[in-house]
This record gives structure tokens, C-alpha cells and sequence, in this order.
């Protein structure tokens, strides 16, 4: 079953709850609304890669396995010196946070709509979708410590995003010390020298020479901080020529052989973060429960249908120093 025929069921199995106490999915169907949520294309490629994790707990551990390294050892012929080497397991733990996500939808809509009997389907659609914009931007920007008078402060304080577990646990780098907090070329340097070599597995060339680009890793801004390099890029090659240029930094949409992503859903213009997909977790309980109901005195009287998606989310860190962060851009 794809993720559309689960979520049909979904929708289905919603339809036939009216105002039960409870509305609670199949754990198929949870996955295929976290899938549908995480994969669409209002989200980033980056947020789509977080590896997603459905547990049946509210907080727990998840465990993590290592074998260490430098464990050869000379061999002496016919001789056992006891000496193994031993997978070294550990746990990180998680703490997921309760969220709700209400909706209405007039019964005008689905009176006039063409899509007649489908339309509470492509409804639900435009929904998951909206629940997936949502859920990375929380990610990325949730801050528990936000101010009370912040006009978003009832949905950034849900839980620290990942911005905020780098910058206290991982590589920082101030932006303002460049350029007047402008993309300069030696901050995505001087950024990248932060990670400790044992994060970075190195592409080899069809040469045979190794490459700069460090697997997997991207430098995540915003459109508008973006825009700001290619700006940048654009005088410096008329200044010093873009032969110059290119052979300082390598290609300009990829400094060091490590490409940008563009991150949508209100990525700050203040900072750029230098990461990869494996180093975070996308962790959700199979609590969620999705309501509906056509009936009960305001729905009858605004003549509306009411949704609601309640889940247990958490953005997990795996290793806050395998990232780097360039703060105190100029916005």
C-alpha cells in the first residue's frame, strides 16, 4: 500500500469516527501521513532526507552503535593475545512534544466544488501538506526560549529547533566579522574547518584525485541570503576575474565542492548552516489521532466542517558538532 491509498484511509477511517472519544490510525497510516508531510514539495529536499522515526513512547532512548577505530593490531602466527575489538553502544535520548493542528473547511466547498465526492480527499492533501510546511519550519526555528511578546511565540516555543541545538552544542562561526556580515569566501572556509575530520567521508574524482565535496553535507540559507552570494560572487569576479575566483574557491554554487540548498519555510536570512540529512532524526509517536466532525451546535450554525491532527513530535540531534553554523548575518 503507497502513501496515497494509506492516506485514503485516513480520510476514510476519519469519516466514520463522528465525535468519538477517540480517533486514533494504524500505524501504517501514521507513517504515510508523516511520509506525505515530510516529502512534499513545499519542503525541502534536506528536511525529506531526515531520517523519520515512528515510536509508540513519548520520550525514550534511541540507541547508537560505534565500533571505535585505529583496532588493527600485528598478527603473530598461531598466537590468540585475547585482544578484540568490541561495538560500543550508547543511546540519545528524546523527548517529543504534543501538537495540535485544527482546521475548518465551509460546506460551501464541497456543495460547489467539481470535485464533488473527492474533495474532502484533496482537502486532507492540501492539509498534510500544510502540517509538513509547519513541522520543518518548527524544526528549524523553534525556540523554546522565545519571548512571549513574539506575535509567533505560541508556535516557535514548542520545542529548540535544529538552529538552536547547533548554535548551543555545535561549530559557530560569528558572520559579522565578515563583509559587514555579508557571504564572504573565507567564512564557508573557516565554517567547514570547525567540523572535526571524523563527521566527513571525502568524494573521489573520476581522476582518481579526491574531491573537496564532503558526502552528504550542504550549506542550508535562506533565498534572499542566496541571493546576497551570487551578488557577492558576481563583483568579486570583476575585481580579481573569474578564473581567479573560481580557482580560490572552487565553483561558486558549491564552495569547497559542497553544494547549497535553499531552505523555504522561513529560514532566517541571519545565518547559514553547514549540516547533513543523517545527523538529525525525525522523531513521532503513533499517538496520532486525527478527529472530524460535521455535527455539534457551531458546526451546525457556520455550516462547517471541523479537522484536527494531534501529534508527538520531537527534532533530534544526533551529533551537534558534526554541524556549523555562520550567525549575526546581516539580515
Amino acid at each position: 500500500m503507497n502513501n496515497r491509498e494509506a492516506l485514503a484511509r485516513v480520510n476514510r477511517d476519519a469519516m466514520n469516527t463522528g465525535d468519538l472519544p477517540t480517533a486514533g490510525l494504524k500505524t501504517d497510516q501514521i507513517d504515510a501521513f508523516i511520509d506525505m508531510a515530510a516529502t512534499n514539495p513545499e519542503n525541502s529536499v534536506f528536511f525529506a532526507e531526515i531520517p523519520r522515526l515512528g515510536r509508540s513512547s513519548t520520550s525514550g532512548t534511541l540507541p547508537t552503535r560505534t565500533i571505535g577505530s585505529r583496532l588493527l593490531r600485528r598478527k603473530t602466527e598461531a598466537v590468540d593475545d585475547g585482544y578484540r575489538a568490541k561495538l560500543q553502544h550508547g543511546t540519545i535520548s528524546y523527548a517529543t512534544v504534543g501538537v495540535r493542528f485544527p482546521a475548518e473547511i465551509s460546506e460551501d466547498f464541497f456543495r460547489y466544488n467539481i470535485s464533488r465526492e473527492d474533495y474532502e480527499g484533496k482537502a486532507l492533501e492540501i492539509i498534510v501538506k500544510q502540517v509538513g510546511v509547519d513541522v520543518e519550519d518548527l524544526f528549524w526555528n523553534g525556540d523554546e526560549s522565545t519571548d512571549s511578546s513574539d506575535d509567533d511565540y505560541p508556535f516557535l516555543v514548542l520545542n529548540d529547533g535544529f538552529i538552536v541545538q547547533i548554535t548551543t552544542g555545535g561549530n559557530v562561526l560569528d558572520g559579522s566579522t565578515y563583509n559587514s556580515g555579508r557571504p564572504h569566501e573565507n567564512m564557508f572556509f573557516d565554517a567547514a574547518e570547525l567540523i572535526p575530520s571524523k563527521h566527513v567521508s571525502i568524494n573521489r574524482g573520476l581522476n582518481g584525485d579526491q574531491a573537496q565535496a564532503a558526502t552528504a553535507y550542504r550549506w542550508l540559507c535562506s533565498w534572499k541570503t542566496l541571493v546576497r552570494w551570487q551578488r557577492y560572487v558576481s563583483a568579486r569576479m570583476d575585481t580579481i576575474g573569474a578564473t581567479a575566483f573560481k580557482q580560490l574557491l572552487g565553483d561558486p554554487t558549491a564552495p569547497m565542492g559542497i553544494p547549497f540548498e535553499v531552505i523555504k519555510n522561513n529560514f532566517p536570512d541571519t545565518v547559514i548552516v553547514l549540516d547533513k540529512p543523517m545527523n538529525h532524526r525525525f522523531v513521532y509517536t503513533y499517538n496520532m489521532k486525527r478527529r472530524r466532525t460535521t455535527e455539534g451546535q457551531e458546526a451546525v450554525l457556520r455550516d462547517v466542517r471541523f479537522y484536527v491532527f494531534h501529534l508527538d513530535l520531537d527534532p533530534l540531534t544526533i551529533e551537534a558538532d558534526a554541524a556549523a553554523i555562520i550567525t549575526n548575518l546581516n539580515a
